[in-house]
């Protein structure tokens, strides 16, 4: 406990050796908070760049993490140089973030309370799913971080969040009348035809047998009244559920396109590229074991039609669209906006 409270001293005492420059080169009065940006005449203070920028707790886990390391940092001018410039940085992001944020509120953007509802229970939900928690599991989590009810992390949750609701909406503003016309999907096309060529592709499902636990003969044996039981009019993709050992049994054996080049067992592929679709092979043996393949499509090599890959060009081009979109009103914000910066 001693050594621990030492520690945390030490900390304090490190985060207070780091200077904290004005234009001037001297250090800021006490009672006058450094303010290292003015934008459209509001002030950003050094304590609201560094809660945007997660400085003190960054500079904390360096310092838990390697000691020696951190007071190089924190008691060097080159060490103090590399936190200016990471506050630099950090400070250019909060700038375009406050710009976007008056944007916003300059187009009269709202956020109702049933939309933050929404986005707060969706967001539970994922919480929940991807922890696989309940619901008494979540709230006995928060409780073990002071948080004692699910309206209390609401509001906590919905006030941090408001500035980034914003900026969705802004954003889904700007790129909502963000198309792209048919003719340059087609010119696209025109101009870039050998992305569109494809080699010749079966699309398969097989029942594998696996020679692990069990000898070559059984495998086999396995196999063949797989392909009785077809014959008798039985449904494969049930069949692969149920008795395939491979990893895609769950998806009724289906494995999708292949091509001649794929890394793919030669004797499947050999088999598999000699069939017509809806046949059903004999046993096939290979490396794994015995395959009963099905074949349920082919394509053959050329070029995919236009009418084929019109929706991937099409998504292609509008992300890419709106990318060049944002980045030029975010562009035009700053250029537009009366900036000052004094870090």
């Amino acid at each position: 406990m001693y050594k621990k409270f030492i520690s945390l001293i030490m900390i304090a005492l490190l985060f207070i050796a780091v200077p904290v420059m004005a234009d001037n080169g001297n250090e800021t009065s006490n009672n006058e908070e450094e303010v290292p940006a003015i934008v459209n005449g509001e002030k950003i203070t050094m304590s609201e760049l560094d809660s945007f920028a997660n400085t003190q707790q960054i500079l904390m886990s360096l310092y838990q993490t390697n000691q020696e390391f951190a007071q190089i940092i924190f008691q060097t001018e080159a060490g103090n140089e590399v936190i200016k410039e990471y506050r630099k940085k950090k400070l250019d992001e909060l700038i375009i973030k406050k710009l976007m944020v008056a944007e916003a509120k300059n187009r009269g953007i709202k956020i109702d309370q049933e939309k933050k509802d929404k986005i707060f229970n969706d967001y539970i939900e994922r919480i929940k799913t991807q922890n696989n928690l309940t619901e008494e599991k979540l709230l006995e989590a928060l409780k073990n971080q002071g948080i004692e009810s699910l309206d209390q992390y609401k509001t906590m949750f919905l006030e941090q969040s408001e500035d980034g609701l914003f900026l969705n909406e802004l954003q889904k503003q700007v790129l909502d009348e963000v198309t792209i016309s048919e003719d340059k999907i087609k010119n696209y096309y025109e101009s870039n035809k050998s992305q569109f060529e494809v080699k010749e592709q079966v699309k398969t499902s097989h029942i594998l047998f696996k020679v692990e636990e069990k000898s070559e003969e059984e495998a086999k044996a396995e196999a063949e009244k797989i392909v009785k039981k077809l014959e008798e009019g039985k449904g494969f993709a049930e069949l692969a559920k149920e008795f395939s050992e491979g990893p895609s049994a769950s998806n009724g054996g289906d494995i999708g396109y292949i091509t001649k080049d794929d890394n793919i067992a030669p004797e499947y592929k050999e088999v598999a590229f000699n069939m017509n679709v809806n046949e059903v092979s004999e046993p096939v043996k290979s490396e794994f074991g015995y395959h009963v393949i099905k074949v349920t499509d082919k394509k053959e090599a050329g070029l995919q039609p236009f009418a084929e890959v019109k929706g991937e060009i099409e998504s292609e081009l509008l992300n890419t669209r709106k990318q060049q979109t944002w980045e030029e009103f975010v562009r035009k914000l700053r250029d537009e906006a009366e900036i000052e910066v004094k870090l």
